[in-house]
């Protein structure tokens, strides 16, 4: 709803067939949603876009957006509790440093890995790579 409210186009990439992960359902809904709200909270305009590939081996989830990036030197900081990039963004947009880490907490119980690339003034991509079990 936040989307729609700011103009933000969503765009969902995905496989035609099922794709199974072996999850704790309630667990992943916390982890995207943080995730996507956070990607509708840095980006003002343009566009959020989740797309899932499937390997043999692991199921790959990107969410990328056309927000306001993040410092190269702030990207490995990120999922510390209470870590915030920038003070006066964070007053802004809200928020208390804790989603990132909880995220990453949760990835790693599922044995999966998070990656984030991302460049100030173009946006970010946090990527999700989860072993198929």
């Amino acid at each position: 709803m936040r989307a729609s409210q700011k103009g933000l186009d969503l765009h969902l990439d995905v496989p035609n067939s099922p794709t199974y992960l072996y999850c704790d359902k309630s667990r992943m809904e916390q982890i995207f949603t943080n995730l996507i709200e956070n990607a509708v909270r840095y980006t003002e305009k343009g566009e959020i876009s989740l797309t899932v590939q499937e390997s043999t081996d692991a199921i790959r989830i990107s969410i990328a957006d056309t927000g306001i990036g993040i410092k190269k030197e702030d990207i490995p900081y990120l999922f510390e509790r209470f870590y915030r990039v920038d003070k006066s963004c964070s007053r802004a947009h809200g928020g208390t440093g804790l989603g990132l880490s909880i995220v990453k907490n949760l990835i790693e119980l599922h044995d999966g890995k998070i990656e984030v690339n991302s460049e100030v003034n173009e946006g970010t991509t946090i990527i999700l790579t989860f072993p198929k079990k």
